[in-house]
């Protein structure tokens, strides 16, 4: 884990976990994401959930100013043929389906990854931990989609708040 961003609050919004004032939702409607959940808005909105080893992809289109985001709990759906937003497999490419109905044109989408922490694991375990492979599962399927990840805060020991705002995208990560 790194910094991600600038280090002042002032002079612009960061995309990481620096010690920053909770962002206020100015206008914007609130929508906090439980597991499995996904929210996808052409307008203004702060998307708000809090990560265990869970994953958020937070999805944006530079032009359009689109942004989504989800909250996934497991790497893949397995042998079942689900549509549950409970797996990665199922959660991110719906969420880029819902963007590019919305408008949004694939090259100009990035991505911001957020949570697969180790809560009750050493250092030494993370690989083998489900926060591990839920991060690696974001990667590879970002990957196969041609969507390129410009930040992330994965991995550690704690959970995070994560706050997104769709229509700047900018992402706020705190640990808790």
């Amino acid at each position: 884990m790194g910094k991600l961003g600038r280090s002042s609050c002032e002079t612009e919004p960061v995309t990481d976990i620096l010690a920053c004032p909770h962002p206020k939702a100015a206008g914007r409607n609130v929508v906090f994401l439980l597991p499995g959940g996904m929210h996808a808005a052409a307008e203004p909105c702060q998307v708000v959930t809090i990560l265990g080893s869970c994953v958020s992809v937070c999805l944006w289109e530079t032009k359009e100013k689109l942004g989504g985001m989800n909250h996934y709990l497991l790497p893949r759906c397995g042998a079942d043929i689900s549509s549950s937003m409970r797996f990665a497999d199922v959660a991110i490419p719906e969420l880029l389906r819902r963007m590019l109905e919305m408008g949004a044109k694939r090259e100009r989408i990035t991505a911001k990854v957020f949570g697969g922490a180790a809560l009750h694991r050493g250092e030494s375990e993370y690989a083998s931990s489900l926060g591990a492979g839920n991060v690696e599962a974001a990667r590879r399927i970002l990957a196969s989609e041609l969507i390129t990840v410009v930040a992330q805060d994965t991995g550690g020991q704690r959970g995070r708040k994560v706050i997104f705002h769709t229509d700047e995208g900018i992402v706020w990560a705190k640990p808790v």
